[in-house]
């Protein structure tokens, strides 16, 4: 038996502390204070995670990171979707608009100005399908701008006056 080490509890003649100590990390802590996982918990990331290669669908703890960063990239996908199509809408309301004498930006300022509230999905919806129905939009945008400058050519304040 090698000789007791100098300041140890055998050393000093005081008893070790018992075996039966429950630590924070022992097994019987654990299951007292509800430390490990509840079943539904374990089982929701290997569930979602069934078809991953190698460790990402079998370790729990590489089935949840695979399941988060999968759902993550998800959610900003769902957004960059809705950006494109509003791309595909602004190209193809411009393009119809164009066809009719009109860019896209005057078209908007017009549509504003006349108070035609369609969104963008439903007149790039218009301008493929029904280009007679996007035409009359675009005159009654046409007129609404032409208005306004009649008006805005009238209040105006006479250059001799400044």
């Amino acid at each position: 038996m090698p000789p007791p080490v100098i300041g140890s509890a055998a050393a000093t003649g005081a008893q070790a502390p018992p075996l039966n100590v429950e630590w924070p990390w022992s097994i019987e802590h654990a299951e007292s204070e509800a430390w490990h996982r509840t079943a539904s918990q374990a089982q929701a990331a290997p569930v979602r995670a069934k078809g991953y290669y190698l460790n990402k669908s079998k370790l729990y703890r590489a089935a949840k990171e695979a399941v988060d960063k999968a759902l993550n990239y998800a959610f900003v996908g769902r957004r960059n979707k809705r950006a494109r199509f509003r791309q595909l809408w602004i190209v193809r309301i411009n393009a119809a608009a164009r066809e009719n004498g009109f860019t896209y930006r005057e078209l908007m300022q017009g549509l504003k100005l006349a108070s035609i509230a369609l969104d963008r999905k439903h007149l790039a919806d218009l301008a493929v399908n029904d280009a007679p129905a996007f035409t009359k939009i675009v005159e009654q945008a046409r007129a609404a701008i032409a208005s306004t400058r009649r008006r805005s050519r009238a209040n105006r304040i006479p250059e001799h006056v400044c």
